[in-house]
């Protein structure tokens, strides 16, 4: 479990080759879906050097 949250926290420096632009704007949300109160902030998984290391 330790290496797939650490798979997901590690930047990927390769992620902008792979965006489409666009001429059209961005999708804006809803007012209700963009500010609501009920969503709570989970802690982001830190990884340690000991598990981004090869060994």
């Amino acid at each position: 479990m330790t290496a797939m949250k650490t798979i997901r926290a590690v930047p990927d420096r390769e992620r902008r080759f792979f965006v489409v632009k666009s001429d059209s704007p961005d999708y804006i949300c809803e007012y209700i879906d963009a500010y609501d109160p009920e969503n709570k902030i989970i802690p982001r998984f830190r990884p340690t050097p000991a598990d981004v290391s090869d060994s």
